[in-house]
C-alpha cells in the first residue's frame, strides 16, 4: 500500500508538470488572438476558442467551480440550477439541469465560451457547436484530470499562471501529506456508499478511490473498476472502519444502520460515517483535495496536526 500511495503522489506531480508543459508549447505556437487558441478537451475534441474570453456559460457545477477557482467567476454569466457552490452561483443566470438545458438560453447570454460536462445531451452541445459557439468539454476522470483541465481552462481563459499557481500549492500540500500518511502502519479500510439497497461504490480509476488512498486509507473496493455493484457478503468480509456518503445522499445512513446483515461492520456498529457535501466529494473540480484533507484528519486525528489544513479558501479565495 505505502508503494501505491508514493506512486500515486509521484504521479498527479508528474501529471501537472507535463501538462504545464503542454499548455507552454501551445503558447510558443499559438496563432492570432483573432484566430484563437486551440486546445484538445476531455472529450478528444479540437477546440479554437477566440479571444479574449469574457463571457463563459457552466453547464456543471464542477465546470462553475473550476471558473471559480481561476478567479474568472465573475466571467461566468449562465449556470445550471444544481449550481450552489460557491455562494456568488445564486445571482447567476441558470441554463437548466446538466441533463436539460435552454440552448436559446445559452445563446441569448451571447458567451465566448460554453464549459461543458459528459452528462449534457451530445445534441444541445452539437447544436451549441453548429451556432458557432466554442464548447469545452471537462469530464476529469481521476484527480490528474482535475489538474489537467485546470491548466486547460486557464491557458485559454488568459489565466494560466493562475492555473499554475493553484496546481502547484495542490502539489505542495499533497507532498506534506504524503511524508505524513507514508509514515502510517495500520492503515484504516474505507468504503465509499453511493447507493443502497444496490450498494454501488467507485473502484480503481475513479477520484474517489484516489481520494482515499491520498488519505492514507485503504479503499475495499479498489479490486474493482469504475464505478460497480458490490454484495453485501462481500462488504461484510472486508469489514470497513469507516464509510463515505455525500451528503445528498445522507438520507442512506439509517437505512443501512436498519439493515441486520450489516450491523457487525465496524463502521456501522460505531457510526464511523463520513458524511461530505457534494462538492468537496463527487463533483470533480479541484476544491475535491479539501475532501481529501477531510477524510484524512477525520480517520487519523492523530496525525492531523502534523498535516496543514487545507480549506476551500486556500482553493478558492472569497468562495
Amino acid at each position: 500500500m505505502k508503494k501505491t500511495l508514493t506512486i500515486l503522489i509521484v504521479v498527479i506531480l508528474v501529471i501537472a508538470s507535463f501538462v504545464g508543459g503542454y499548455a507552454l508549447n501551445l503558447s510558443q505556437n499559438k496563432p492570432s488572438q483573432q484566430s484563437g487558441l486551440t486546445v484538445v478537451d476531455d472529450g478528444n475534441n479540437v477546440v479554437t476558442v477566440p479571444q479574449p474570453v469574457k463571457r463563459i456559460v457552466s453547464l456543471a457545477p464542477s465546470c462553475t467551480e473550476i471558473a471559480f477557482a481561476l478567479g474568472i467567476g465573475n466571467r461566468v454569466v449562465g449556470d445550471t440550477i444544481y449550481d450552489d457552490f460557491p455562494n456568488a452561483t445564486k445571482n447567476i443566470t441558470k441554463v437548466g439541469g446538466v441533463t436539460n438545458i435552454s440552448v436559446d438560453k445559452i445563446v441569448s447570454l451571447k458567451p465566448d465560451l460554453v464549459l461543458s460536462y459528459s452528462l449534457n445531451y451530445p445534441q444541445d452541445i452539437q447544436k451549441l457547436k453548429s451556432l458557432g459557439i466554442p464548447v469545452l468539454t471537462l469530464d476529469p476522470k481521476n484527480l490528474q484530470g482535475i489538474i489537467r483541465d485546470l491548466y486547460m481552462v486557464g491557458y485559454v481563459t488568459g489565466t494560466y499562471s493562475n492555473a499554475t499557481n493553484l496546481a502547484n500549492r495542490i502539489n505542495t500540500w499533497l507532498y506534506s501529506l504524503y511524508k505524513v500518511t507514508s509514515t502510517i502502519n495500520n492503515r484504516e479500510k474505507l468504503f465509499y456508499l453511493g447507493w443502497y439497497p444496490q450498494i454501488w461504490t467507485a473502484g480503481e480509476d475513479t477520484f474517489i478511490n484516489e481520494m482515499i488512498v491520498l488519505a492514507g486509507g485503504i479503499n475495499i473496493a479498489s479490486t474493482g473498476y469504475s464505478w460497480f455493484i458490490i454484495n453485501e457478503e462481500y462488504l461484510i468480509t472486508q469489514n470497513p472502519q469507516w464509510i463515505i456518503v455525500s451528503q445528498y445522499q445522507a438520507s442512506l445512513i439509517p437505512q443501512i444502520e436498519n439493515d441486520s446483515a450489516l450491523a457487525n461492520i465496524t463502521a456501522v456498529k460505531e457510526r464511523h460515517f463520513i458524511v461530505m457535501n457534494d462538492y468537496l466529494l463527487q463533483q470533480p473540480g479541484p476544491q475535491i483535495f479539501v475532501g481529501v484533507y477531510i477524510i484524512f484528519k477525520t480517520v487519523y486525528p492523530q496525525y492531523a496536526s502534523k498535516v496543514n489544513p487545507l480549506t476551500v479558501q486556500d482553493i478558492m479565495p472569497g468562495a
